[in-house]
């Protein structure tokens, strides 16, 4: 029986395609739904992304796929969706872009996220890997749902150098005041997987070699997806931060940390996006940032996932 029931809020692009097969594939793992946010590539886009996916994947999961937020809370700054993610394409070359038939909901994801959080029988998890758009409007809209949530588990932010300006990750710099809201609620359970951990999260070549000898379609899809974020990194040993997030979702035990506050700068354009993590803060944090990844673990879990050899 699958325990753990979790809402996937994601802008699909080549990283977050591989935390959606895992998703799909997890034996423990109940899909609620997948909702989208513009960042990497635009909302739109991250829906046709996602149900195009899922159509080539070797599995009869087909979760609802709903439309989020086409852009962030405060337009004041250009969103860095559509600028220079020439490599996301790629995604849609890998994909072929045919049209598909998928189940269409008349909802926006944030009503979606509302409905499901508030009906579901089980406390759910949301796994959020793009900007935080979307989960802060649902917050504003009907905060009772926090009662409902389990963890929270966001893809984002850095204590070190950023990847979209020299402070800022791109998903908190995409929405900053988003992030703030939600990494600023101390009545969540927060886990930020930021992107210095995710450096860490990267497959070795044996690791490959599995993929390439399993002849299912969804390990042929992901080894090119993965060839893919190795041409966009120039690095063999690229890291698929997605699938950090989403095996630490199912196996806590994954990463180490401790509890830190976390706050965003949303003021200054110099260091807009800019996430300020206090880990000396004696126990009064309220999100748990990870400092270390248990290598092998992950490689293991990813690979067993993928090829299906969990016992």
């Amino acid at each position: 029986m699958k325990h753990k029931q979790i809402i996937l809020d994601v802008d699909t692009g080549l990283d977050d395609s591989l935390a959606l097969m895992l998703a799909l594939k997890h034996p423990d793992i109940n899909v609620l739904g997948i909702t989208t946010v513009s960042g990497r590539v635009s909302a739109e886009q991250a829906y046709l992304n996602t149900i195009q996916l899922i159509n080539r994947l070797d599995t009869h999961e087909r979760p609802p796929v709903i439309k989020g937020s086409g852009e962030p809370l405060l337009n004041r700054f250009p969103i860095a969706t559509h600028q220079a993610h020439s490599t996301e394409e790629q995604l849609h070359r890998i994909l072929d872009g045919s049209s598909v038939e998928y189940p269409v909901l008349d909802e926006h994801a944030v009503t979606f996220m509302i409905n499901t959080i508030l009906k579901n029988a089980k406390p759910v998890t949301l796994v959020l890997m793009g900007p935080l758009t979307n989960f802060a409007l649902a917050l504003k809209v009907a905060p009772e749902i926090v009662d409902y949530i389990s963890d929270v588990i966001v893809m984002g932010g850095a204590e070190g150098k950023g990847n979209i300006t020299s402070v800022a990750e791109f998903n908190i710099y995409c929405d900053p005041e988003a992030a703030q809201i939600v990494l600023g609620h101390p009545d969540l359970n927060i886990h930020l997987i930021t992107l210095d951990i995710c450096q860490n999260a990267f497959l070795t070549e044996e690791d490959l070699e599995t993929l390439l000898e399993n002849d299912q379609s969804t390990s042929q899809l992901a080894l090119k997806i993965l060839q893919g974020i190795t041409n966009q990194f120039r690095n063999v040993y690229a890291p698929i931060s997605g699938a950090a997030t989403l095996l630490y979702a199912m196996d806590s035990e994954l990463l180490e940390g401790e509890m830190a506050e976390v706050s965003v700068e949303t003021g200054s354009p110099l260091t807009r996006g800019m996430t300020v993590i206090n880990r000396e803060s004696y126990g009064d944090g309220h999100v748990f940032v990870p400092s270390d990844i248990d290598h092998q673990r992950f490689t293991e879990s990813f690979v067993r996932t993928l090829v299906g050899e969990w016992l």
